[in-house]
This record gives C-alpha cells, sequence and structure tokens, in this order.
C-alpha cells in the first residue's frame, strides 16, 4: 500500500501541471493562404493587435513570405478582435475576425476588378461575407451614402434615416447567418461594432465634403452639425463598445469627437497630460486610455510614410513614454524605429524633388528639381514621346493594387511606343520609403517625388481644383499635352484598349 501513495501523488501532481498549462494556453489562430499569382519574394504583411491586448492594434506588425504559392501564420488570440491583412500587389485588403482559435484557409486569385477571395474553416462565410460587402470599407459606405443624400435632401432627420437603412441593410445577411448558426456570436457582436465605426468614418468624410463644398449640397451647416452630432453620440469612439476596433479607425474617430467637443457641439472634459502640441490641443478631451492609443497610432503613421523628422518623432516617443511607461506600443516603437537614433546634429532637410530611374533593379538619380511642376518636366525629359503618368504614392493601397497588373500593362506600354512615368505624391522625406517602394514594386521607368501637394497647373488641366483621387492615370502627346486626364485603372481591363485608340489619334 505504501508503495502505491508515491505513485498515486505523481499522478495527481502531473495531472495539475497539465491541467494548469491548459487552462493558461492561449488559443491559436492559424491563417493559410494560397497565391497562385504571387512571386516568392512577395510577402503578407498583417495589421494586428498584440497577443497580450486585443485593444492594442499595431499597424504592420508582423509578416510573412509568400513561398510556392502559400503562406501561414498563427496568431494568438487571447481575446476576439481584427486582423488585417495589408494590400499589396499580390493580395487585397482583408478583414478577419478572430474569435479564439481555429483555422481560416483562403484561396485568393486575380481578376478583374483586383482579386477573387474564398474562404473555408471558423466563420468562413462571415469572412465571405465580410470581404464581398462594402460594410468595412470606408471609401464604399462614403459611396453609397454620396448616392443616396440626393441633392435636393435638406433634412437631417431624412439623413440620419437613409443612413441608418444603409447599416441595417448592410448588418442584415450577418444576422442571418447568425440565426443559422453559421457565425459565432461573439463574431456577429465584433463586425457589428466595426461596421459601426466604419460608419462613423463614412458620415464624418461626407459631412465635411458637404461642409467644404457646400453648393454641392442641400444640407446647410446646422444641419450638418446635427447629423455629426447625432451619429457621435450614438456610435461614441469614446465608448467601451469599440474597444476592439481597428486601432486607425477608431482612433481617427476620437480625434474627430475630440474636434467637436473643441467646437462646443458636444460635451466633455480634459484628462491633459501634457503629450500634444497646441495644435492638438483638443485630443486631451478623449479618455487617457485613447490618448496612449492615438499617439502611439500618429507615431506608427508618421514613421511608416515619414510625415514628420525622425528626430521630431523621437521627442514625441520620449513623451509618450514618460506618460505611458507599462504601454505595450514602447517595446515595438522603440525597436522599430528610434533604436540607435542620434538627434544632436540634426540636418536641416532641402526641398529638391527627384528624378530617378529603375534600370536593373537599380535606382538612377538623373536630377533634382527646385519645383515640383510635371508638366513642364514632361516636356523637358520626354520630348516626341508619348508618356503614362501614374499619380500614386506608398500610403495609397489601392495604388499598390494597381501594380500587381504591372506585368499585362508593360508589354502593352512597350508595344504602343509609351513610356511610363511614376509621380510620387510622398513627403519629401519619405525619399528612402519612396526608393525601397519603387524597387520592391519593379516599377521599371522613370520616377518623379511630387510632394505631398500637385501643382495648381496640372490640377487645372485635369479639371480638378483641389482634390486628386489617387491612383490617377493620364496620357501625354509627344508635345507634352494632356490627351487623357482620367484614363481607366489597369484592374479594369479597359486600359490597354483606351490607350490603343489615344495612340491612333
Amino acid at each position: 500500500m505504501g508503495s502505491k501513495i508515491p505513485f498515486l501523488f505523481a499522478v495527481i501532481f502531473l495531472f495539475v501541471i497539465s491541467c494548469s498549462e491548459y487552462a493558461i494556453r492561449t488559443p491559436e489562430m492559424h491563417i493559410i493562404g494560397n497565391v497562385p499569382h504571387a512571386r516568392d519574394s512577395s510577402f503578407v504583411v498583417f495589421d494586428r493587435f498584440s497577443e497580450s491586448d486585443a485593444s492594442n492594434h499595431f499597424l504592420r506588425y508582423d509578416s510573412v513570405p509568400i513561398v510556392d504559392g502559400f503562406f501561414k501564420k498563427d496568431i494568438n488570440c487571447s481575446g476576439s478582435g481584427v486582423i488585417v491583412l495589408a494590400s499589396s500587389e499580390a493580395i487585397p485588403s482583408i478583414h478577419l475576425i478572430c474569435d479564439g482559435g481555429g483555422e481560416i484557409q483562403m484561396t485568393i486569385k486575380r481578376s478583374l476588378p483586383y482579386f477573387d477571395v474564398t474562404f473555408i474553416g471558423k466563420n468562413a462565410m462571415g469572412h465571405d461575407l465580410i470581404f464581398d460587402s462594402s460594410l468595412l470599407r470606408v471609401i464604399h459606405l462614403t459611396n453609397l451614402l454620396n448616392g443616396a443624400i440626393e441633392k435636393g435632401t435638406d433634412s437631417p432627420l431624412i439623413v440620419i434615416q437613409h443612413t441608418e437603412r444603409i447599416l441595417d441593410s448592410l448588418i442584415s445577411p450577418f444576422d442571418d447567418l447568425l440565426k443559422s448558426e453559421l457565425i459565432t456570436p461573439t463574431f456577429h457582436h465584433r463586425l457589428k461594432t466595426q461596421a459601426e465605426g466604419k460608419m462613423l468614418s463614412a458620415v464624418h468624410y461626407t459631412m465635411a465634403h458637404a461642409y467644404r463644398y457646400p453648393k454641392a449640397s442641400a444640407l446647410n451647416k446646422e444641419a450638418i452639425d446635427t447629423i455629426l452630432a447625432h451619429f457621435f453620440n450614438k456610435y461614441d469612439p469614446f465608448s467601451n463598445r469599440y474597444r476592439f476596433n481597428l486601432g486607425i479607425n477608431r482612433t481617427v474617430n476620437a480625434e474627430e469627437k475630440c474636434r467637436l467637443i473643441a467646437r462646443g457641439m458636444l460635451t466633455g472634459s480634459r484628462e491633459e497630460l501634457g503629450i500634444w502640441p497646441s495644435t492638438l490641443a483638443q485630443n486631451s478631451y478623449a479618455p487617457v486610455e485613447l490618448q496612449e492609443k492615438m499617439l502611439a497610432t500618429q507615431l506608427i503613421l508618421s514613421r511608416n510614410h515619414e510625415e514628420n523628422s525622425i528626430c521630431e518623432d523621437f521627442k514625441r516617443f520620449q513623451k509618450f513614454k514618460n506618460t505611458f511607461p507599462k504601454s505595450a506600443y514602447n517595446s515595438m516603437l522603440q525597436t522599430r524605429y528610434f533604436d540607435g537614433l542620434n538627434c544632436d546634429d540634426e540636418r536641416v532637410e532641402q526641398a529638391l524633388y527627384p528624378f530617378v530611374s529603375l534600370r536593373s533593379d537599380s535606382i538612377v538619380l538623373i536630377a533634382e528639381y527646385q519645383d515640383n511642376r510635371v508638366v513642364p518636366l514632361v516636356r523637358e525629359r520626354f520630348r516626341d514621346k508619348k508618356i503614362f503618368v501614374d499619380l500614386w504614392a506608398t500610403w495609397c493601397a489601392p495604388c499598390i493594387q494597381e501594380f500587381g497588373f504591372i506585368d499585362e500593362l508593360k508589354p502593352a506600354l512597350d508595344r504602343l511606343g509609351i513610356e511610363a512615368l511614376y509621380v510620387s505624391l510622398d513627403p519629401l522625406r519619405a525619399r528612402m520609403n519612396w526608393e525601397n517602394a519603387i524597387q520592391k514594386y519593379r516599377l521599371e521607368g522613370s520616377h518623379f517625388m511630387n510632394g505631398k501637394t500637385i501643382d495648381s497647373n496640372l490640377r487645372a488641366l485635369m479639371g480638378e481644383k483641389v482634390e486628386i483621387i489617387i491612383p490617377r492615370y493620364l496620357l501625354f502627346d509627344g508635345k507634352g499635352r494632356l490627351l487623357d486626364g482620367n484614363l481607366p485603372r489597369p484592374s479594369s481591363g479597359k486600359l490597354i484598349e483606351r490607350l490603343q485608340e489615344l495612340s491612333k489619334s
């Protein structure tokens, strides 16, 4: 009997250890993709939350390579949240909702326009529906709102009703999936909160446009303010309901609410932390938890697109660390952007606009200009040649997606005797990022770094007074005259045909 007791204790001990390990084991989400058209040098980049807290959302957190047309990523899912496969020339932007563990498999095929994506695995029908729906795409929602709000609609109540109907109609198919138990309740709830946040952004953009261009809308400023106040109260970005929404969407909405409070349209009280410059002082109206994420997101965006000088961002990061010493963002921001940085001798940048060429995978500097005028550049550098101009930027996801069709476009340009000029709208300090993107996306041809603003002469030539939505494609003849200032996108399947028509004229 005595010999059995130690054995029994050993069994109980092993059982307790295994149970405790099981209890603390974090469920994993396995993401597997088949991308038959992708090159092996392509990467799939993930915008996602950290394993410790799904409310901490990072842009370009990590990536995996595509090998032999496949990729696989395992992500710990200690809480439900949203994972985004960032758009590239190989894949579109794909939203996945992490609902505990499980496996999601997807097949991504390039087609017109853009891509077809099909899913199998956990909540597969819900992910299919997300990809095919406009629900999580702010630009699509904005277009739907603009279409539903007729020019003669001057009643804020009618606009609010139209907007709610659009949102309800887009969520309704997910309600049906939930009733049929084809998606989980957690998936449905997270989808719904995401949709409300995206719709709030679409309302903001739509009303901002109506405010900026009053002649194009029947809504007066009072009506616009009424609509904004309604939706920012109903889908309050400060609420914990939206704590696990996509980081950038939540923080952009929070920043807009802060501006509305500062204007006296909404009520709020300040949480002064000393982290905001005077131009952003209104951001102190946000809760402390949100101010942390707002500043972290601003730093990530600025470093990814080099909007500010690195030393300026480093000073802001120092304030961030001092204010939020336990933040999950600290380690990532430090190691990714600021390790080994010396700002004692920060140089003043000179505004020069580089003109380069990609030849045999190498960037060759041809000239640097004091101004950013595109038309004189075309006439000087491409005399007697037809020029296809691609207006793009490294931060423009649709622009990058269109590069996926370059293997079809480039031979057609060569056959027609048309040269390519890629005009970037990146800030001048993002020159290294710009050059890396040119090589990454194999953009053979000439390149001009235009800076963030298109010059007024080109805008006038295109018939645009203020805004130019990119990507935008133009064709000039050999004398520098604009033949078409709004060509179809490569993904439309109509661009080459249009270029053939113009080449005959």
